[in-house]
């Protein structure tokens, strides 16, 4: 047997050392040949011997030499899935976004109320007399044109600023629609379909836009403010906002209305629009409709 103070065996624990003592009293085997084999077995004496007695004492086990590899150095990058990533992005692109709402106006059939039949029968000679007076006049108006206008001018100059909705029938979301468009029209003398605004309520716009995924503009207009004829005139009518808006590719809806009627005033107070002319860009994000307010 070699010599062996070339073994250092205090460096040994207990165990390791029971298990040479074990593995050289079985295989007589000297210490300089008996630790390397049992370093490889991970100091199991069982293995170690088992593996001698075998003759595969040389064959290095994948395994234990895995074990015995030190680990490898940590990437000190963070590491993040793109799942991650996307979220991230999204949340800091979204900061400046706030959720779109969904305006449902009011039902046709909710405009207006009948009066139950007992109060019918109590007006019924106020609203005879009212429309006696209302073909009188009419049947004057028609004869003398100048009188409507001369009186609607004395009586606008005598009155307050008009409500939201004052001498504005309620109509359904389709008819006010068609109602806007006419009136913009023939405000600005433009033709028919010069800007293609959406045929329809906001809800459904707005369900096209999310469906199809669309950009939804949605332009709010007041006569009672001084900017609105000049906005119109220089921003909705110019040659570039048109081209843009008509272009296919750009995928653009637009619906408009005035607050003078009940359901762009809907739209308004939902988008927290204070300053008119409006135009509100309703877009798609992760978290779903979101509206840019400009």
């Amino acid at each position: 047997m070699a010599d062996p103070s070339a073994i250092d065996l205090s460096a040994l624990t207990e165990e390791q050392q029971l298990a040479l003592q074990q593995f050289t009293s079985v295989t007589d085997q000297n210490l300089e040949a008996a630790v390397p084999l049992l370093q490889k077995c991970q100091w199991n004496a069982q293995i170690a011997i088992t593996r001698f007695f075998d003759g595969d004492a040389e064959t290095v086990d994948p395994v234990v030499e895995a074990a015995r590899a030190p680990p490898p150095p940590q990437n000190s990058r963070r590491t993040e899935t793109l799942l991650d990533t996307i979220s991230a992005r999204s949340s800091r692109r979204a900061a400046g976004l706030q959720p779109a709402p969904r305006v449902v106006p009011t039902p046709e059939s909710q405009l207006t109320q009948p009066l139950p039949f007992p109060l019918s029968l109590i007006f019924l000679p106020f609203s005879l007399t009212y429309a006696l007076f209302q073909r009188a006049f009419g049947v004057v108006g028609y004869v003398f044109p100048f009188l409507p206008r001369l009186l609607a001018r004395f009586w606008s100059g005598r009155t307050s600023r008009p409500s939201r909705d004052a001498s504005r029938r309620p109509l359904a979301p389709r008819d006010t629609a068609a109602r806007f468009i006419r009136e913009f029209e023939e405000e600005h003398g433009v033709t028919d379909g010069t800007l293609p605004f959406f045929e329809g309520g906001y809800a459904q716009a707005f369900d096209i836009a999310k469906r199809d995924l669309k950009y939804l503009l949605v332009i709010l207009l007041s006569p009672e403010h001084d900017d609105n004829a000049l906005f119109a005139r220089e921003t909705l009518l110019a040659p570039e906002f048109i081209e843009f808006v008509k272009n296919g590719g750009n995928d653009i809806i637009l619906w408009a209305g005035t607050v003078q009627d009940a359901e762009a005033y809907q739209v308004s107070t939902a988008l927290n629009v204070t300053r008119f002319p409006s135009a509100t860009l309703i877009v798609h994000t992760p978290e779903g409709l979101s509206r840019l307010k400009t």
